[in-house]
Formats: structure tokens, sequence, C-alpha cells
């Protein structure tokens, strides 16, 4: 009975044209003249319940999404994590009727869903419904409450060759256990450059026949910045 995924957000406009389509499918479900007690359980049980649901779904689903508090990740989550109590209180409310809705249970199908159903009438028809539409509000809130924090992406802004040097001397360190393409393929993807295999042990060779400069040039210039970084910051703390 379970619906699908929820949909992105929407205005009121979206809502309006999403409701009457919806209300417009209500009224044209007519009653039909059933040919037996399990064809009526079957329509008052699953084909009444999934449509009205949807007319549940989107009203509550607009609800969340318009009173949703300006703010950061956090305050989203709070609110997202109310609602989801919300959701979850009305289920503990009605937890016989829900845990019959969750396990498809037949044995009260006569007394829920018949008409004239003996000695009272009790159709929960519209209750099924709220299970349906509820549970997709509650995929949705779980949901975003597992978002995550947007991770920066980190880009490499100086040359190739300087990426593959540094993976090159990561790998002749020891510093990780793997394959030097393993490493390059790692940095690469860190910060989201292209180099091959091929490329990177081209590169490689290319430093190997370096004359005028330091095979190592890069990483002798990262550790005289970083020297002189050190260098500079006891100066301040001297002159203070």
């Amino acid at each position: 009975m379970n619906m699908n995924k929820p949909s992105s957000g929407y205005d009121i406009g979206e809502l309006r044209t999403r409701l009457i389509a919806i209300n417009e499918q209500i009224n044209d479900l007519k009653v039909p003249v059933f040919e037996n007690r399990d064809a009526e359980i079957q329509f008052y049980k699953v084909t009444k319940p999934n449509l009205y649901a949807q007319r549940i779904y989107e009203v509550e689903y607009f609800n969340i999404l318009n009173n949703m508090p300006l703010g950061t990740l956090e305050i989203r989550k709070t609110y997202f994590h109310q609602e989801l109590v919300f959701i979850i209180r009305f289920f503990r409310n009605h937890a016989f009727h829900y845990q019959y809705y969750r396990n498809n249970c037949t044995e009260l199908d006569d007394r829920y869903f018949l008409k004239d159903s003996e000695p009272i009438p009790y159709r929960m028809d519209y209750l099924f419904a709220k299970f349906i539409a509820y549970e997709k509000i509650q995929y949705y809130l779980i949901e975003q409450l597992s978002e995550k924090p947007a991770v920066q992406k980190l880009v490499w802004t100086g040359d190739k060759v300087n990426l593959v040097e540094l993976a090159y001397g990561i790998y002749h360190t020891h510093q990780i256990k793997a394959e030097v393409s393993d490493i390059v393929e790692a940095l690469s993807n860190a910060f989201n450059i292209t180099i091959t295999g091929d490329a990177a042990y081209r590169m490689y060779t290319d430093i190997k026949r370096r004359k005028v400069i330091s095979p190592t040039n890069y990483i002798d210039q990262m550790a005289a910045t970083v020297r002189q970084q050190i260098e500079d910051s006891y100066s301040i703390k001297k002159t203070k």
C-alpha cells in the first residue's frame, strides 16, 4: 500500500493543479455494485484509501515545505525532527489499527470495511488513507534528516606534474600502502583533476630527466615555503 518516494518542492500553483487533478479522480470514483464481500473490502481497504491518501499527502507535504524556517541546516533538521515526532505520535495513537494496516491483517476486515457491518459500522478507509500518506511523509522527513552539509570541492590549480611529483614522493617514502597509480588516482579525485596512469608515468619520466631544475622541484619549493613560514612565525613571536 505504500506510495512512491516524494517529489521535489512546489508552489501553491502546483499544489492547486495537483489537487484539482486528484479531486477529479475522487469525484469520478463511483462506489460500484459489489459482487461479493471481498470486492467491497478491496474497495474500502485499498482502492479508496490510496486515492484519498494522495490528497492528504499533497496538502501535508506543501504545509511542511511552506512552514520550514529559514536558516542553517541544523535549524531545518530541528524542524524536520519535530514534524517526524508528530508523525510517529500519530502512529502510536493509532497503534492497533496501524499494525493492522502494516501487517496486512484481515481478521477484522468485515467490521472495518463493510458498509453494513454489525453491530456498529466502523469503516477505516480514511484512517488507512492517512497511514499511507503519513508513511510517505515520514520517508521524506527521514531523508531530510540524513542530509549532510555540502562539502566544498577542492580544485588543484597548479601544474599536473607537481601533483605527480607529490604522488611519487608519497609512494617512495611509503606513507601509504598502495601502488603509485592508486595514489595518483586518489589525489586526482580529491582535487578534481584528471591525470591518467599513462600520463602520470610520462610526467615522472620527464621529472627524472630534468637537468636545469631539481627532479624534486615542487617538493623542494614546498619544503622551503613551509620552512620560511615557520621561521617567520618565530620572528613575529620574538617581536611581541
